[in-house]
């Protein structure tokens, strides 16, 4: 599964896509492909991830938590 550990730190904060897409400035759609790897996060995007759920960008978008 891609970006697990960013799923499973959206999901400890009860965000849904549409919330979090509300925190990185993307639509809940856009944050569907994003999550499917479909389309790459931005480095803006992937900051305001970081600002809310903590931890490292390797952590968050890291394959499997994996730098």
């Amino acid at each position: 599964m891609k970006y697990r550990n960013l799923r499973a730190e959206m999901a400890r904060a009860g965000d849904n896509n549409s919330d979090f897409g509300e925190i990185i400035g993307a639509s809940p759609e856009s944050v569907k492909k994003k999550l499917a790897g479909t389309t790459d996060f931005k480095l803006k995007e992937m900051k305001r991830a970081k600002k809310r759920y903590g931890g490292t960008l390797d952590y968050l978008f890291g394959e499997d938590g994996e730098p």
